[in-house]
């Protein structure tokens, strides 16, 4: 996968430009380009910001995908403002969120049953209720907590920096910011409607994600028109605008188990060919369950429901961005990263930014802020 993405995105490139700069010794490049890496096959991070310090929390889409996906989209969209590490029990637990249940943003969900234990170092939803439902709190073990409840809460993540934070904690303790370094770029569809943001899901469809997003940098996508518009779902990327076209390439189908939602991106096809895949797609407005294992299924969108909303017919793509962060750096970005994003800011990108200011998502750099409602299609890959 990282491969298929070296078009735009090299980090060997990317650690020898660190080296050359002093930014990165010798010793440890070989380090930091197994994580970039593992930042290109597909787990995200949170960042959590705390008066004591911060603490990066890595997550696990593999074990836990619908629960993975939720606190992403929570965290983008600012619904853990004004949490707090509410329940420090010393020897066994810390908790984040919303003490008063009433105070939270973050639906329930079911408990999904990963095989991780909760252990130090790792991170689950908390249980409500009947146990087979989470909230969005956090829980956060400070020891192996007792093996019965392993079935009961659901373990989405581990942390990579700021364990020992979690040892001066107390209750009441709040949280300055949680942002989100996404795995993958963005890629930033710039209409007269308005912008959307799409992430894209190369652990699901590898090959897809490396055509379009060479078609992406090359510039193909960019002046396209939405060829159908319906109230099911809306297609581009057809030179001919007649649903017949392409750029001249045909890639296998990779189908997956993800499922056809709202804000689900797929890659289009002639239904009698499955190898006709390539540079057509279609962003779903509604659910459709009968879509499910017969299209490749390569993105999600992240913001811009109601710019999707509003497209019209033979509206136009005025530019097609792959985008590494929402500062504007891109796939023929000659320009620095911007300041205080460092690495992740190159490859994975920075989504959120201080948390509450989702709004300017995909926007910035571009003319505009995004709307960014409708996040219902964001819940499940």
């Amino acid at each position: 996968m990282a491969v298929g993405l070296s078009g735009c995105i090299d980090p060997t490139a990317i650690v020898q430009a660190l080296v050359a700069d002093n930014l990165l010794s010798d010793e440890s490049a070989p380090v930091e380009r197994q994580r970039l890496v593992g930042q290109l096959e597909g787990n995200s991070e949170i960042i959590i910001s705390t008066p004591k310090g911060t603490i990066r929390v890595e997550v696990l889409p593999r074990n836990a995908p619908t629960t993975s996906s939720e606190v992403l989209a929570q965290v983008l969209t600012g619904n853990y403002d004004g949490a707090e590490f509410f329940d420090v029990a010393a020897d066994s637990h810390v908790q984040l969120g919303f003490a008063d249940l009433a105070q939270a943003r973050i639906p329930t969900l079911p408990v999904e049953v990963t095989g991780e234990p909760l252990d130090r170092g790792m991170v689950a939803l908390a249980w409500v209720g009947t146990k087979q439902q989470t909230t969005g709190r956090l829980i956060f073990p400070l020891r192996r907590l007792d093996r019965l409840l392993d079935s009961h809460y659901t373990v989405f993540g581990r942390i990579l920096e700021g364990e020992a934070i979690l040892d001066q904690l107390v209750p009441g303790d709040p949280v300055t910011t949680m942002d989100v370094f996404l795995s993958r770029p963005l890629v930033r569809l710039r209409t007269a409607q308005g912008t959307m943001t799409m992430e894209l899901v190369p652990f699901l469809a590898p090959i897809t994600v490396a055509h379009f997003s060479d078609l992406v940098c090359n510039g193909f996508y960019s002046g396209q028109q939405f060829y159908e518009v319906a109230n099911q779902l809306v297609r581009t990327g057809d030179p001919r605008n007649d649903g017949t076209g392409g750029s001249g390439a045909a890639i296998p189908l990779e189908v997956s188990d993800a499922r056809f939602v709202r804000g689900a991106v797929g890659m289009d096809r002639l239904v009698d060919d499955a190898s006709s895949t390539d540079s057509r797609f279609f962003i779903m407005k509604r659910t459709t369950r009968t879509f499910d294992g017969r299209f490749t299924y390569f993105a999600r969108l992240l913001t811009g429901f109601p710019t999707l909303d509003r497209l019209q017919l033979d509206d136009q793509l005025l530019d097609v961005v792959l985008q590494f962060d929402l500062q504007g750096r891109d796939c023929n970005s000659s320009n620095n990263p911007p300041a205080g994003t460092g690495t992740g800011g190159t490859v994975g990108g920075t989504v959120g930014g201080t948390t509450g200011t989702g709004g300017n998502t995909g926007g910035t750099g571009t003319g505009g802020n995004t709307d960014n409602g409708g996040n219902t299609g964001t819940t499940q890959p």
